[in-house]
């Protein structure tokens, strides 16, 4: 059943009544997303707070994942948002208490070029529609020998349906780890390889953007390795690299984001590439780190990438590969720390060499006052 088949007006009660009125056994709405940075990207689900229609659209959630993200589409997750009343979307609110299970399927961001592309046709859109019944087949095991045809052996998810799913509430927080550090540094190149380590127990960590001039303005969104919001996990450590022109200097600081749109703000390096350069010829470990700034925001930033700390964007340029610390790095990183770290313990080791021979001194003085002075006796 199709709630409208022409371009009218349904309340969200009228909607979900009419389910009811039908005896639906799921109500599936079909949406398109929008962000108000303009920055997002990605296809979620968002289920009912309220069991045990949570643990239904989380299970139907992973299976329409699975089709829509199997066309490249990045999997935002399975999401559940608390209201005065219950649920905080209202179709889920009002089927919830219809007792009918419900899920709002957001297939992509139309606001953003690479999700649009995916919704730019009647095509795609009927490739979306096709999809979409696929996953509704899939969940409820129909077979037609007639299409030639058979999801009646779905494997669905396992979960307790008398609670929620853990993974769809939110904290309401940012991620609880987020730190930069650098890896490597390249002088005669320019390049930068910064090492980022971030972690949230809640949720899986999407997204991330950083920029070079302290603040005021960031990359886009970059897909944060191994993100699965279905599984609550993703890679704690990765390395990005990029290139800073002879000469300048930046003030980098990286954001991450939860599945919830949550972020944290990392502390501060002060990238000089002159003193960089310096400490790199005089085999100095270079981790300049400035005091860390707020945390947890939410995204609502616009992207303005301007040329604000002196590197016009013919000659920046960032490398959107991710890497994962390799032995060699860790060897070139270690070098150099080690260099510093026995600049640091010389002066102490000299100092207790210095103390022990005192103290040996004056043992030896000791001794031959005592020895005196059993051959006087």
């Amino acid at each position: 059943y199709m709630t409208r088949t022409a371009d009218t007006d349904l309340s969200l009660e009228q909607r979900a009544q009419f389910a009811k009125d039908v005896q639906a056994d799921f109500l599936f709405s079909v949406h398109y997303n929008a962000s108000d940075s303009h920055r997002q990207f990605g296809s979620e689900v968002l289920v009912s707070t309220q069991a045990p229609y949570n643990a239904y659209g989380f299970q139907f959630g992973t299976v329409c994942l699975k089709n829509l993200t199997s066309l490249g589409l990045y999997n935002r997750g399975i999401k559940a948002r608390a209201g005065n009343e219950g649920d905080y979307y209202g179709l889920l609110r009002e089927s919830s208490k219809r007792g009918i299970p419900s899920v709002i399927i957001e297939h992509c961001y139309l606001d953003f070029d690479s999700d649009k592309a995916y919704a730019d046709s009647d095509e795609d859109l009927k490739k979306f529609g096709q999809l979409d019944a696929k996953s509704v087949a899939e969940y409820f095991g129909l077979k037609s020998s007639a299409l030639g045809v058979d999801y009646s052996k779905t494997e669905y998810v396992e979960v307790d349906a008398s609670k929620p799913v853990p993974v769809t509430i939110s904290n309401q927080l940012g991620p609880e780890e987020c730190e930069v550090s650098l890896w490597n540094n390249k002088p005669s190149t320019g390049d930068i390889s910064i090492a980022v380590h971030g972690f949230d127990t809640n949720a899986a960590i999407l997204y991330y953007d950083y920029s070079l001039d302290g603040g005021n303005s960031f990359t886009p969104l970059y897909q944060w390795p191994n993100a699965n919001p279905l599984t609550n996990t993703n890679d704690e450590d990765f390395v990005i690299s990029f290139q800073l022109p002879q000469g300048s200097a930046a003030q980098f600081i990286l954001r991450n984001y939860n599945m919830f749109d949550y972020s944290t703000a990392s502390n501060v390096l002060d990238l000089n590439t002159r003193v960089l350069a310096t400490e790199f010829q005089q085999g100095k470990a270079v981790t300049p780190i400035a005091p860390e700034v707020s945390t947890t925001t939410e995204v609502a930033d616009s992207y303005d990438y301007t040329d604000n700390y002196g590197i016009n964007e013919g000659v920046w340029s960032e490398e959107e590969s991710v890497e994962t610390p390799t032995e060699d790095d860790q060897t070139t990183q270690s070098h150099t720390g080690s260099k510093s770290q026995a600049s640091i313990w010389l002066p102490v080791l000299l100092l207790a060499a210095i103390s022990l021979i005192i103290v040996l001194l004056l043992a030896l003085v000791v001794r031959l006052f005592v020895l005196e002075h059993r051959k006087e006796e």
